[in-house]
Formats: structure tokens, sequence, C-alpha cells
């Protein structure tokens, strides 16, 4: 899906002071269950369309563990 974006880079973006910006880099957002089923937590894996797909793999369970745990950094 990222390399998607990438080569179409006018569907990937957001709306700044009512203009439309592209966004540099593909950011991919999951949703992670952190408590018993009504928890959730976002973690963010950046640059997805640089990554091999193994690689976000690694990175997202890496990070949902952090989330379960509460030993993720905030920012």
């Amino acid at each position: 899906m990222s390399l998607i974006l990438k080569k179409y880079p006018a569907v990937y973006g957001y709306i700044k002071f009512g203009r439309y910006e592209p966004k540099e880099g593909i950011d991919i957002c999951c949703l992670v269950n952190v408590g018993k089923g009504k928890e959730l937590a976002n973690t963010t894996i950046k640059n997805c369309e640089i990554k091999k797909l193994k690689e976000i793999h690694m990175e997202l369970n890496a990070s949902a563990g952090l989330l379960k745990q509460r030993k993720n950094k905030r920012i």
C-alpha cells in the first residue's frame, strides 16, 4: 500500500489552513488492544515506503509489545 501511495502522492496528505498539502513519507497507524478489549492505543510506523514488509512487521510487533507493557515513550 505504501508503494502505491508513493506512486500517487496526491492521495496522501492533509489539509492545512484550507489547502491540501502532500505528505512526505508514508506512515501507517494501527490501533493496539492494550487492555481487556476496550482499551486501545495508537502506534505509528513511519516511512513505510522504504521498508520491507518484514521490517514493518518487526517494528509493529515491537511497538505493540511496548504499548501492552506500558513501556512506550510518550511524544
